[in-house]
């Protein structure tokens, strides 16, 4: 069988989409740019954010964040590395802006998400349920 163009496109796609999860993955450390990723693959910087949206279903900015948080999570869940260590594993300049993005990505704090090895806390109810009388 031939490939038509449509084919070649999805080739195309699938290999760039390839390339992008590696980039991403093997570079998570760099602090991370569209720019960088466009230099990589050789194509503008609108392109690839075009590319990046239609291919991977999100903007580049929300599925670096994505990648950050679940790589930051399985750290804190799974070694004993620093807050500091885990904040320069992920291109963050230093372990308080890598803690204020993972308690606005997650609602808690690296500390607390580590304490509690990951486990939703159970809601504490501010008042006992009421009772009615009869």
């Amino acid at each position: 069988s031939t490939l038509t163009p449509d084919h070649y496109s999805l080739l195309h796609s699938e290999g760039l989409s390839k390339q992008i999860t590696a980039f991403v993955g093997n570079n998570l450390h760099k602090g991370l740019t569209l720019k960088l990723l466009a230099q990589f693959l050789g194509y503008s910087e609108k392109y690839c954010s075009d590319f990046f949206q239609s291919t991977m279903g999100e903007s580049f900015s929300g599925y670096l964040k994505r990648r950050r948080t679940d790589t930051a999570t399985s750290l804190l869940t799974t070694t004993d590395k620093s807050v500091a260590d885990i904040a320069a594993a992920l291109g963050f300049s230093d372990q308080f802006s890598f803690s204020h993005f993972f308690k606005r990505s997650t609602g808690r704090s690296p500390r607390e998400f580590r304490t509690d090895r990951g486990q939703r806390r159970p809601i504490q109810p501010s008042a006992p349920p009421y009772r009615w009388n009869r």
